[in-house]
């Protein structure tokens, strides 16, 4: 498992409304790793095992050492305006696109989208710092909703902002 499904696991966890089936299908990840990498740093696993080695810890063995985690995931909610057009009067396809977009990319980002026809969507971006926020938005949604996009020669208009700070936007 990636760092990156790790962090988005973490983030998920703290919302108390989501099911560990839907985490797992979120992130793209087995019941086993979500458990795996969601315990607490430093608490033992179910039979009294090290999380590090496995093995079951006595008095006289030294414990696993454990990764300061310097920074936890947080969530940021963000609304999507996604419009997807064609190219040209000759090219059929944006619904298509608009289809991939959401089913490829969106969904990693537990998408929720108010009315079926509509173009707004809101998502939840995990992130430790605003710098991998940045990065998130503009690499793994803007720009890959963009090459699905130019694959079906079609191009799309985003307006991403948050929805806890409505003066920032992307």
């Amino acid at each position: 498992m990636d760092e990156r499904k790790k962090k988005a696991a973490l983030a998920l966890k703290k919302d108390s409304g989501r099911s560990v089936k839907e985490i797992c299908e979120i992130v793209g990840i087995s019941r086993n790793t979500y458990y795996k990498y969601t315990r607490a740093d430093g608490q033992p696993e179910p039979g009294g095992k090290s999380p590090a080695s496995g093995r079951p810890e006595g008095p006289g063995e030294p414990k696993a050492k454990e990764c300061p985690s310097t920074h936890r995931p947080t969530v940021a909610k963000v609304t999507l305006r996604l419009r997807v057009e064609n190219n040209s009067k000759f090219v059929r396809g944006k619904g298509k696109v608009r289809e991939e977009i959401e089913r490829y990319v969106l969904s990693r980002f537990a998408m929720q989208k108010a009315d079926q026809k509509g173009c707004e969507y809101l998502l939840s971006v995990p992130y430790t710092s605003d710098e991998e926020l940045d990065r998130t938005i503009y690499e793994e949604i803007c720009a890959e909703a963009e090459r699905y996009a130019d694959l079906r020669h079609c191009f799309i208009e985003a307006d991403i902002s948050s929805a806890d700070d409505p003066e920032k936007s992307w």
